[in-house]
């Protein structure tokens, strides 16, 4: 298993920074995601890792990029090497 410090402070990087590799989204939870960003409720930041692979957040970020959203929050996961 990999280990990783987690960056303490959410950082905003630029949704186009971001890639994902999972191969199917849940649309109804795209959805949900969506209608919680339009409500302006608080949503988990995407994990990424120091080169913009999401590691967890695929739903999440496909949200934010379907309503238009240029930034994304996110937690860097660093593993030191």
């Amino acid at each position: 298993m990999d280990s990783f410090e987690l960056r303490e402070q959410v950082e905003w990087w630029d949704a186009d920074e971001l890639y994902g590799d999972q191969d199917y989204l849940d649309e109804r939870a795209v959805e949900r995601y969506m209608a919680r960003i339009r409500r302006g409720e608080r949503v988990i930041p995407v994990f990424v890792e120091e080169d913009g692979r999401i590691k967890d957040g695929h739903h999440r970020w496909e949200a934010a990029k379907r309503l238009g959203l240029e930034r994304v929050p996110v937690y860097v996961l660093d593993y030191g090497w």
